[in-house]
């Protein structure tokens, strides 16, 4: 019975300690309906849905808020607006884990690039 008892712990311990490996999925669905709500606002829903599935499927939560503010930026229509969308990347860099220019730009690139690819299938308006 002792092994038993013993055979039953470790797996617990075991189970245990792989959970504190194992990192931590946050859902995407709230980072999907942002990234979203700011996609069509320039675009067309349809599109901005496929859109959005496509980064879901390749983008982490934080990656995906910063393709919202990405977006935000890009479709800012006056420097006021352009201005503001900056500062916004600015200051939620750091928090989200995207603190130097070096880590948004490998980001960015990897966004347009998934965007570009995804273009096609989504049917760009």
């Amino acid at each position: 019975m002792r092994y038993v008892q013993l055979g039953v712990l470790g797996a617990i311990a075991f189970a245990g300690a792989a959970a504190a490996l194992t990192p931590q999925t946050e859902p995407i669905g709230p980072y999907r309906r942002a990234f979203r709500a700011e996609c069509v606002k320039h675009e067309d829903a349809g599109y901005c849905e496929c859109i959005t599935s496509g980064f879901a499927q390749s983008l982490g939560p934080q990656e995906l808020t910063m393709a919202r503010y990405k977006r935000a930026l890009d479709d800012a229509a006056t420097p006021r607006a352009r201005a503001a969308a900056q500062r916004t990347i600015e200051r939620a860099s750091a928090r989200l884990g995207f603190a130097t220019p070096e880590s948004r730009s490998d980001l960015f690139n990897r966004i347009n690039a998934l965007e570009a690819d995804l273009q096609t299938t989504c049917g760009k308006p």
